[in-house]
C-alpha cells in the first residue's frame, strides 16, 4: 500500500516523519506543546473517535442545520455530547436511532442539546468554550430498586464497578462504562453463574433490559443428582418446604438403577416479593414443564409427604402425553383441598425439621424464633453449603413463605391411569379407587419424619 505509506509520512532533510494527526506548536524552549488534532480524532475512555463523522452523521438528519461534537465531563466521567440548532425541534430519542444504524455504540453521544443559535468565534469557527454546561441534574433518571433476582444481581455488579448506588434505569454508558468495564461487570456475573457477552451490557446498558434477556434465555430445569447405569428416569418432587435438601441423605441409598433427578421450587429463584404472586398450582406447572423436557416413557415420579399431591398432579399431566411407568408416594396427604395455610412458627418449625432431619444437631437446642444464618453454617457440613442456593438468611425466609404458599392448594380431583405405589406409616385412606385404578398399598412400621433417613431402610426396596 505504497499510497498509504507516502500519505502517512514525510521527509524533510532525508530523515523520515510520521504524520501522527496531532496539531502541536513548538515552544521558545524547545518543547512540544500538543494542541489537539488536526483530523479531529480524539480518544475516549481508549477508543479513537473521528469527531468529524459523528457531526457529519448528525448533520445528515433530516432539518439540523449546525452540529458541534465535544467531550464534557459529567459526574466525573467524559462523555461526547452534541450540541445542534435545526429548523424545527428534534426528537433526540429518534435521533438517537438514527445514528444506532450509521455509527458504533460507543460513537453516539451520551447528551444531544438543541441551541437556537450556535455559538461562533471570529473566524467562524464554533467557539467549543461558549457551549452551554451540562445541567446533570437533568440527566439522573429516578432511582428505581431491583424488584426481580436477575435485576438485583446485574444491579450489585454494577455497584461493584462503578462504586455507587445504582437502579434499573441508570444507563451503563451514562454511567462511564466502556468496552473494560463491560468485561468487569460480566465477570462479576460469572461469579453468580451467569454467562453473558460483555456486548449484551454495551447494547442494553440498564440493568432491567439486561435482566429481560437472561429471564428470555433462563429456563427452569430439574438437576441430575445421581447419575444412573441404565436409561430409566426417577423424579423426586420435594415436600412443602420445596427444597431438594429433603432427599440429601436419602438418595446416595436409593437402589433405584437408573437417573435420579430432583427439583428445587421454582419460587427460590425469585424475590420474596415475587413470591407472594403465585401460589401452588404455579409450582406444579413449573415441575411439569421442567420435568417434561427430559422424561421418557415409562421413567418414574415420587414423592415424599406433602410433595405428594404435587405428584399426583403432575403425574396426571404427563399421562397425557407420555406413559409413566409408576408414581411412589411416600406417606403423604392426597387431599385436593387444603385451605388452611401454615402460620409462620409451623413453617419456622418445617425449617429446622429440614435442616435437623438432615444434619446431626439436636433440634431442641436451637430456638425457633432466634434462627440465624450464623447458627446454621455452624451445623450445615461444608459439602451440604452448595444445596443451598443463595444467601443463607435469606434461603431460610424463602423456605418460611415457599411453605406457607404451598400449605394451601385447591386441585380438580384426578384419578391416575397410571401404577401407585402407597407407602404409609398409619392408615389414612380407606378408598384407594377415586385416586388411581392401579394401586398398591404398602403400610410401612416407621415414623414420618425419619422415612428419608434413619427409617430409610424400611422403603428404599418400594423406591425403584
Amino acid at each position: 500500500m505504497p499510497d498509504k505509506t507516502s500519505e502517512a509520512f514525510l521527509t524533510i532533510d532525508g530523515i523520515p516523519y510520521y504524520r501522527s494527526g496531532d496539531y502541536a506548536l513548538e515552544t521558545v524552549d524547545g518543547e512540544i506543546e500538543i494542541k489537539g488534532r488536526i483530523d479531529n480524532q480524539i480518544k475516549l475512555r481508549g477508543l479513537r473517535i473521528e469527531i468529524g463523522e459523528i457531526e457529519s452523521n448528525i448533520a445528515n438528519y433530516p432539518g439540523i442545520k449546525q452540529v458541534a461534537v465535544v467531550i464534557k465531563k459529567i459526574s466525573d466521567n467524559d462523555h461526547l455530547c452534541a450540541y445542534f440548532t435545526a429548523e424545527q425541534e428534534i426528537d433526540t430519542e429518534e435521533l438517537k436511532q438514527y445514528l444506532k444504524d450509521k455509527l458504533t455504540e460507543y460513537m453516539i453521544p451520551t447528551v444531544f442539546m438543541q441551541l437556537d443559535v450556535m455559538p461562533v468565534l471570529p473566524n467562524g469557527k464554533t467557539d467549543t468554550k461558549a457551549l452551554p454546561k451540562i445541567d446533570e441534574q437533568s440527566l439522573k433518571v429516578e432511582y428505581m430498586a431491583p424488584t426481580t433476582p436477575a435485576e438485583e444481581i446485574i444491579v450489585k455488579a454494577f455497584e461493584a464497578v462503578f462504586n455507587q448506588k445504582i437502579g434499573i434505569h441508570d444507563d451503563f454508558t451514562a454511567l462511564g462504562g466502556d468496552s473494560l468495564t463491560s468485561i468487569k461487570v460480566t465477570s462479576l456475573l460469572a461469579s453468580y453463574n451467569i454467562t453473558l457477552s460483555p456486548s449484551v451490557v454495551l447494547n442494553s446498558k440498564t440493568p432491567e433490559k439486561i435482566a429481560k434477556i437472561l429471564e428470555e434465555e433462563f429456563k427452569y430445569q430439574v438437576t441430575l443428582a445421581r447419575k444412573g447405569t441404565t436409561n430409566q428416569n426417577m423424579f423426586l418432587i420435594p415436600p412443602l418446604s420445596g427444597t431438594s435438601l429433603a432427599y440429601s441423605t436419602f438418595i446416595p441409598r436409593l437402589e433405584f438403577e437408573g437417573n435420579i433427578y430432583v427439583g428445587d421450587d421454582f419460587k427460590y429463584l425469585l424475590s420474596l416479593e415475587e413470591m407472594q404472586k403465585t401460589d401452588s398450582s404455579t409450582a406444579v406447572e413449573q415441575y411439569y414443564q421442567a420435568i417434561l423436557d427430559v422424561f421418557q416413557d415409562g421413567d418414574i415420579i415420587a414423592a415424599y409427604s406433602q410433595g405428594c399431591m404435587f405428584a399426583v398432579m403432575i403425574t396426571s399431566m404427563l399421562e397425557k402425553v407420555r406413559k409413566v411407568g409408576k408414581c411412589i408416594l411416600i406417606d403423604g396427604d392426597l387431599e385436593f383441598k387444603e385451605i388452611e395455610p401454615v402460620n409462620k412458627e409451623e413453617a419456622l418449625g418445617l425449617v429446622m425439621t429440614v435442616i435437623s432431619s438432615r444434619f446431626d444437631f439436636d433440634e431442641s437446642a436451637i430456638q425457633l424464633d432466634q434462627l440465624s444464618s450464623e447458627q446454621l453454617s455452624e451445623l450445615i457440613p461444608e459439602e451440604f453449603a452448595a444445596m443451598i442456593p443463595g444467601e443463607l438468611d435469606e434461603f431460610v425466609q424463602k423456605i418460611i413463605v415457599i411453605s406457607i404458599i404451598n400449605s394451601v392448594w385447591d386441585f380438580e380431583p384426578v384419578s391416575l391411569d397410571s401404577h401407585v405405589v402407597y407407602l404409609s406409616t398409619e392408615p389414612k385412606y380407606e378408598d384407594f379407587s377415586k385416586y388411581a385404578h392401579d394401586f398398591e398399598y404398602i403400610s410401612v412400621e416407621a415414623e414420618h419424619l425419619k422415612l428419608m433417613d434413619e427409617d430409610a431402610d424400611k422403603i428404599l426396596k418400594y423406591v425403584k
